[in-house]
């Protein structure tokens, strides 16, 4: 069958989004989507999780310090906190913080942009993951909601994007600026501590298969030595307030446990179960519950007047405990509420009362798909480079991040934790991958007539749509590299 193209109009529209307005356009979007949805939409009535962000941060910004309930706490991370402690300050409304956030929402797109592009060096797919990043419904819904994935998920796509530029240009400079970024992710949401981890062992090998062992020693140790550097202040103070040297939150312990404890089978909210009266109370807002405190006398431990850390190490220990009881019954848990987290399944933002039925159906159909093409996206990345550094973090990062939600969160939901940024990269890749294959499978075409290009990486580094030169190739335009408008990726 004869190749057919789409209309000139529709084709003329696609490269406009292609051309150098198509970020532009993107980012706008994103912008007036999220704008819409916070005037059209999203309500001011603050739910249990907003209400301790809200409240700690006036307490902040009225001069009575990071305390909730008149006593310092650690339950929430930070740098989201202290920037809404600031807005209160200057007098900030919800509704005006809402509107700065959907503003501030341009971020994550621009940013899943370059991750992207300095990834693949693909426009296309940089372009495709910034529309995934303006579109995708748990990102525009989290605007209207006081939380931390605020600032998180973009610090956590700005971390992803330089240490993809660490692990290809290496040099002081950037394992520096790597470390910097990582602190400001994990002040952001302390899920991102354990990739920032993974990108220290990854960096180091990928650094040692190039230079020598010292050097690579002494970038992994500047990397870490800035992170340690960012967290240092917030570990102080903690130290010296909540009883602790807790890392970033006071409430781990506590969310391991919940998840994981012996005499609960069922994968269920915790906060419904009818042995631990107040466990909601406790879960949002760091207070002690009657039904822990018999658990807690049994074991020696006073829960009443314990600091916020030593409950933190208490649930801790619990945890631990009901672990190496029952490591198997761990495992298996932990692997089935991977299964469901990949399932279409509602974001853990949609199980809130004011959710309307329309937004639980949209998230809903949105995070598990998108979940299960970046995964496919990431695999098919790491056996095509099958000795790339970049390959191997990103999947480690995505499947650690899997694990941690899995193990974490007590009922079977998905939240946006830092596994999206990473499967729209990968996603989006896999998307532009297959689609440059259809196009040069084509019968007809130039480019299936002479072959498939080559496999590496520096098929992407040619530039694309911009006629540059491919690393090892013919010059732009010849029969076997020329690249096809737009157009011709639609071919039907």
């Amino acid at each position: 069958m004869r190749p057919r193209t789409l209309p000139p109009r529709l084709r003329g529209w696609l490269e406009l989004l292609e051309g150098r307005a198509g970020l532009v356009i993107a980012v706008a979007a994103g912008v007036a989507l999220r704008l819409a949805y916070v005037v059209a939409v999203a309500g001011t009535r603050l739910s249990d999780d907003e209400t301790s962000f809200w409240a700690i941060a006036g307490n902040v910004a009225h001069g009575r310090g990071y305390t909730y309930l008149g006593k310092a706490t650690a339950w929430r991370p930070p740098l989201y906190t202290g920037l809404l402690a600031g807005a209160r300050w200057l007098g900030a409304s919800i509704r005006d913080v809402q509107l700065v956030q959907a503003v501030v929402g341009a971020a994550t797109v621009a940013l899943l942009f370059a991750a992207t592009r300095e990834l693949t060096h693909s426009r296309r797919a940089a372009i495709l993951a910034a529309w995934v990043g303006a579109v995708y419904p748990p990102f525009v819904y989290f605007a209207g909601r006081m939380l931390s994935e605020n600032v998180a998920i973009p610090l956590y796509v700005l971390a992803l994007w330089v240490s993809v530029i660490w692990l290809e240009r290496r040099g002081t400079t950037w394992a520096a600026l790597c470390g910097l970024s990582w602190g400001a992710a994990i002040l952001g949401r302390p899920t991102a501590l354990p990739v920032a981890a993974l990108c220290v062992v990854i960096g180091a090998i990928g650094v040692s298969t190039s230079r020598r062992g010292a050097r690579a020693v002494v970038e992994a140790g500047l990397v870490l030595l800035v992170i340690a550097a960012v967290m240092a202040p917030w570990v102080a103070r903690n130290a010296s307030s909540v009883g602790g040297p807790e890392p970033i939150t006071s409430n781990e312990g506590f969310a391991l446990w919940s998840a994981n404890r012996l005499d609960d089978s069922q994968l269920k909210s915790v906060n419904d179960d009818v042995r631990y009266p107040g466990m909601q109370d406790y879960a949002v807002y760091g207070r002690a519950f009657p039904g822990i405190e018999p658990l807690a006398r049994a074991k020696g431990f006073d829960f009443d007047t314990a600091s916020e850390a030593s409950q933190d190490d208490f649930f801790r220990k619990l945890a631990t405990h009901d672990i190496e009881t029952d490591p198997l019954r761990f495992v298996t848990r932990t692997a089935e509420r991977a299964v469901f987290v990949l399932l279409p399944a509602p974001d853990n933002a949609s199980q809130t009362a004011k959710t309307g039925r329309v937004a639980k159906v949209v998230l809903w159909m949105t995070s598990g798909p998108l979940m299960m093409l970046g995964i496919i996206g990431l695999a098919v990345l790491t056996l095509r480079e099958r000795r790339n550094a970049i390959a191997w973090f990103l999947t480690l990062s995505a499947v650690g991040s899997l694990l941690l939600v899995a193990t974490h969160v007590p009922d079977v939901r998905y939240r946006v934790d830092g596994v999206d940024p990473i499967l729209v990269i990968s996603g989006s890749w896999l998307v532009v991958e297959g689609l440059r294959r259809v196009r040069h499978e084509l019968p007809g075409s130039a480019q299936g007539a002479a072959g498939t290009p080559p496999r590496s990486t520096s098929y992407w580094r040619s530039g694309a749509s911009h006629g540059c030169r491919p690393v090892g190739g013919p010059a732009a335009g010849s029969p076997s590299q020329r690249i096809a408008p737009v157009g011709a990726y639609w071919r039907m």
